[in-house]
């Protein structure tokens, strides 16, 4: 079949199953070469060739037959002009490919900003507090030349999101589900407005993927690696947020948090960062500091990486209906794996591994080692 490395790196993206490591292996077993004509390949040559599983190998035989799952893709690409890059690709985000096993591809509606680039997350339950520093901190970011990056989640995320098309700056949402399902749907116009001021909306999902609880660690490994550094803005004990930021700091990247009142539970998880090394954030200085933009590029200014650890103590393995999931999960990181690892071991979908391994992360059972792989803490 003739096809771009490009389309196949695409077309092996949509095969449930199969993530960037088991690409990434198949890529440098077989050479660039033989990686395009993978559609020639039978079982038993990727086993041979490939040295993968029979179980993997079966999943991509029978995914790049089916042809129609390419098309169908490329067909809603190009009906609702939407650019897209590969992790092969030269104009694939340069800081997000610097990651351990980036997104094999990315969907963009709009254009993404050239400049550098800094995340602001929060909570879903933001308050007024929140809004004002959120409010006190964009403008002054997006003066300073940089774009905001957030998740497009309710409360701070669409705070942050809002700011920045009021005051002009360019802005990036990354969401956790397809371009076409963007989700919460009530922030569809801010989406667009986004997109209209010379942002965009990301997402390293196929077009019609639904939002599901096992994306959004997904989502924001993907905000924390387009991003120099993350400032947090009210963020509970246990939260995506601070997920977030651990990823920044798994990464090398700085983390930046905002404190709060002390009786204030929107402000433990914030507080629980500044604890464990993250920059505590009394004003914008305290955030530019770290990076003079007048040396050229800032790309070359690497944040000191610190160590941090969950102190979540969310009760997971309590949980009856999770116990067996958790526990096998534990149990396979007793040496390190990556998430196509344990979807191979447990003969799940990536979504429900996902979730699981987000959860566990939370609970402080499992954490990423240097290489990105899981591993019991």
């Amino acid at each position: 079949m003739d096809v771009s490395l490009q389309q196949l790196v695409l077309h092996l993206s949509l095969i449930n199953g199969v993530g960037p490591a088991l690409v990434k292996k198949l890529y440098e077993c077989l050479g660039s070469e033989r990686f395009l004509r993978l559609y020639n390949f039978n079982v038993q040559d990727l086993i041979t060739f490939g040295s993968i599983s029979s179980h993997s190998a079966q999943l991509i035989v029978d995914g790049l037959k089916d042809r129609a799952l390419l098309d169908h893709e490329l067909a809603l690409i190009e009906k609702h002009h939407i650019n897209w890059f590969t992790s092969f690709d030269e104009h694939y985000p340069a800081l997000l490919k610097e990651i351990h096993l980036p997104p094999l591809v990315l969907y963009c509606k709009g254009t993404l900003p050239s400049q550098p680039s800094l995340a602001v997350v929060g909570s879903r339950q933001a308050n007024l507090y929140g809004e004002r520093v959120i409010y006190q901190l964009v403008p002054q970011l997006i003066a300073q030349g940089f774009a905001i990056v957030s998740g497009g989640a309710l409360g701070a995320d669409a705070m942050a999101h809002r700011a920045t098309v009021q005051y002009g700056g360019k802005g990036v949402v990354v969401l956790g589900s397809g371009l076409l399902r963007p989700y919460p749907i009530a922030h569809k116009k801010l989406f667009d407005e986004i997109v209209l001021n010379g942002g965009c909306v990301l997402s390293p999902f196929g077009m019609e993927v639904s939002a599901a609880p096992g994306n959004f660690p997904a989502r924001n490994r993907v905000i924390s690696g387009l991003s120099l550094g993350c400032v947090v803005i009210q963020a509970a004990q246990a939260s995506g947020s601070k997920i977030t930021a651990l990823f920044s700091l798994e990464q090398g990247r700085d983390v930046f948090a905002v404190p709060g009142p002390i009786d204030d539970p929107l402000s433990v998880g914030c507080h629980e960062l500044i604890a464990q090394g993250a920059k505590l954030v009394h004003s914008v200085n305290d955030i530019l500091h770290e990076f003079p933009l007048h040396c050229s590029p800032i790309a070359q200014v690497v944040p000191e990486k610190k160590e941090i650890k969950s102190t979540n103590e969310k009760q997971l393995m309590s949980n009856e209906n999770n116990q067996p999931l958790a526990v096998q999960i534990i149990s396979h990181c007793q040496e390190p794996k990556s998430v196509d690892d344990l979807v191979e071991l447990l003969g799940l979908d990536l979504n429900t591994v996902q979730a699981a391994v987000f959860d566990l992360q939370l609970c402080g059972k499992i954490e990423q080692n240097y290489s990105g792989l899981w591993q019991q803490i």
